[in-house]
């Protein structure tokens, strides 16, 4: 955080404790102001970006640092708390879900195992919302915990008979490798198999063979 119309990725307290939130589409950004307000969060810091960027509003209190941003990108919302206690931080996540309607990933990675397939306006909604949820993490190169359900999803998802989830769910892919190890390997099996996208994986294929 770099002040006044700076906000930046870095939280500005030496924090071990942080957890993301993704927000509903219906959730009201002035609810999660007036919760702020009740609970004496003071705004340390708000920017405005282009629609391309994030637009962020940050609250911080001693140990506590609480970052909203809007990932234009990804059609996404979250909400990022981190903090030197648990509790705290615990505490604060709850206040944020009892303020706002908010996503849970297990309901993301449901929509991407569902059979038969979802829609693919709702995959590819999924695909982003986990890129989003997973984006402070990708950020500071911060592994969660393994989840077995996210290579499942991708296998399942990048043999979608649409192009456009397809390379929504490779886009995802590629941001989420390097924390989430392995996540790859069903994208790249498919190499030079017919299909929809063979091109964007076949592309995205020689990408990961670059990076060895």
């Amino acid at each position: 955080m770099t002040g006044e119309h700076g906000v930046t990725g870095e939280h500005g307290v030496p924090g071990e404790h942080e957890g993301t939130v993704l927000l509903a589409e219906r959730a009201d950004r002035a609810d999660l102001e007036a919760a702020a307000a009740r609970r004496g969060w003071p705004r340390a810091a708000i920017s405005t970006a282009a629609s391309a960027e994030m637009e962020q509003v940050a609250w911080q209190v001693p140990g506590l640092f609480v970052l909203y941003s809007e990932v234009h990108l990804l059609g996404h919302r979250v909400v990022r708390v981190a903090g030197e206690d648990g509790a705290v931080v615990a505490e604060a996540l709850g206040a944020v879900r009892d303020a706002v309607p908010t996503v849970p990933v297990d309901d993301l990675l449901a929509v991407l195992l569902a059979r038969p397939p979802a829609e693919p306006t709702r995959m590819i909604r999924a695909l982003n919302g986990l890129r989003a949820a997973d984006i402070w993490n990708a950020a500071n190169g911060r592994r969660p915990p393994e989840d077995p359900r996210y290579p499942e999803a991708v296998e399942r998802a990048v043999r979608h008979p649409e192009r456009q989830v397809v390379r929504a769910v490779v886009d995802a892919v590629h941001d989420l490798m390097e924390i989430r190890p392995g996540l790859e390997a069903p994208v790249v099996a498919l190499r030079g198999a017919d299909g929809p996208a063979r091109d964007v994986i076949d592309d995205f294929a020689g990408f990961c063979d670059g990076l060895r």
